[in-house]
């Protein structure tokens, strides 16, 4: 079933509210550049939305052009009032949407865990210790309600499980990757870079490791330098699961991106 538009749409305002208690529908209408009352009728499906306000939506969400021309489609298909006709259509999106349903699958299940502490409470699990909400708080340093809300999530599609107030996981190792643009991959990508800026402040050279270079490729070796970064992250993996015990959660990020506009 292709999702709703409105789903989206909530479920981006429940993150941000989770993030900032003081953030708010009329915030994100405000940044959106409608109406408060607008988008609660949009949301609570009391009016429609229109073309106008749907591509102001896409551009608040930072939406690759893919996932802007399907979020259009699915605004256009619920505007449609003949039944028969907007099951035609949705079904037939759903078809295109299947296409690569593996890929899909992937995607939509890192939408539902996209925000930074999801993978990072996986990793925690992992360690050495008795894991409930408040010392997983604590180590990661995040709200309760964040807490609750990933946990919730993680156990709905069964990452983790909770017997009497302590959670445990089976999964091998936490993994983010896509083979194509992807709005909730770029927000997760967005916030680890954040982390890795208070890193630089917070932590100290043995605390840590940093490594930098900046080199002159032939772009067409892009390839090459995925492939080696592939199997660097591998090894990383394989040092993560020969370690005897692990007290402590790392994130690697690996980073190539041009620095001249031509």
């Amino acid at each position: 079933m292709v999702q709703d538009f409105r789903k989206l749409l909530k479920s981006e305002l429940s993150a941000r509210i989770a993030k900032n208690s003081k953030y708010s529908l009329r915030a994100m209408a405000i940044r959106i550049g409608v109406s408060a009352s607008t988008l609660s009728d949009i949301l609570n499906n009391k009016r429609s939305c229109s073309l106008e306000t749907a591509e102001k939506m896409a551009l608040y969400l930072e939406m690759s052009p893919s996932q802007k021309e399907n979020f259009l489609n699915l605004v256009k298909i619920d505007a449609i009032k003949n039944p028969h006709l907007k099951q035609r259509l949705s079904d037939a999106m759903s078809e295109k949407i299947s296409d690569d349903s593996r890929l899909a699958f992937e995607q939509s299940l890192f939408e539902i865990i996209s925000d930074w502490h999801h993978n990072a409470i996986l990793a925690l699990l992992k360690t050495e210790g008795i894991w409930n909400e408040k010392s997983i708080a604590k180590s990661l340093g995040i709200s309760i309600y964040e807490v609750k809300t990933a946990l919730s999530r993680l156990e709905d599609i069964r990452l983790v499980q909770g017997q009497e107030g302590v959670y445990r996981t089976s999964i091998g190792h936490p993994m983010v990757s896509a083979k194509v643009p992807n709005l909730a991959l770029r927000k997760y990508h967005k916030q680890m870079l954040s982390k890795a800026l208070d890193s630089i402040e917070e932590q100290t050279t043995a605390e840590k490791v940093i490594r930098t270079e900046t080199l002159a490729f032939n772009e067409n070796d892009l390839d090459e330098v995925n492939a080696l970064a592939a199997e660097f992250m591998g090894k990383l993996v394989q040092v993560s699961k020969k370690a005897r015990k692990r007290n402590m959660v790392y994130h690697a990020g690996f980073q190539f991106f041009k620095l001249n506009k031509q």
